[in-house]
């Protein structure tokens, strides 16, 4: 579970569309960004200050950059970015594992694809000394393993299927 200070319970103080509009226009402010001559309603935001906008902004330049001008794509970047940073993962490198990009971090020890962590170091003594590269090899190697016990997983369920 992410951890989150933003925890909403809902209540009875129900609004309409206009009653939250007029509400949220009165502390804050919303951008739809113009990419490349179009306007991208999907990479829209809200802001309170002139410092979050800007950092918007920055985010949103940086995604549709990565992406060369893709804004669907751009927004999933972004929500995957947020997703990650809301879990309190803090991944250091991206590698490659059976054609799936995972993020390590070497600080945990772990290797993760998306927010699932996928294998970790945690039953090795003394794995704090061993270098980064050394960490790099050991996570790859115990999440092939691990994606090759699930897709064995998978196969077997798939059969289980065919007898029914």
């Amino acid at each position: 579970m992410p951890t989150n200070d933003a925890i909403i319970n809902t209540n009875e103080n129900l609004k309409t569309e206009g009653e939250f509009a007029i509400d949220f226009q009165q502390n804050n402010g919303g951008m739809i960004p113009v990419i490349n001559g179009e306007p991208a309603p999907i990479l829209m935001f809200g802001y309170v200050s002139e410092s979050d906008k800007q950092a918007c902004i920055r985010l949103i330049r940086e995604a549709v950059v990565a992406t060369n001008g893709d804004v669907y794509k751009a927004a999933e970047y972004i929500r995957n970015a947020v997703t990650i940073a809301a879990n309190d993962i803090k991944p250091d490198e991206v590698v490659d594992v059976e054609g799936n990009e995972m993020l390590i971090s070497y600080a945990e020890q772990k290797i993760y694809l998306g927010t699932h962590e996928v294998a970790n170091l945690d039953d090795m003594e003394g794995s704090s000394a061993f270098g980064n590269e050394a960490v790099k090899e050991l996570l790859k190697a115990r999440a092939t393993i691990e994606l090759q016990r699930l897709v064995e997983q998978f196969d077997n369920l798939e059969d289980d299927e065919e007898d029914w």
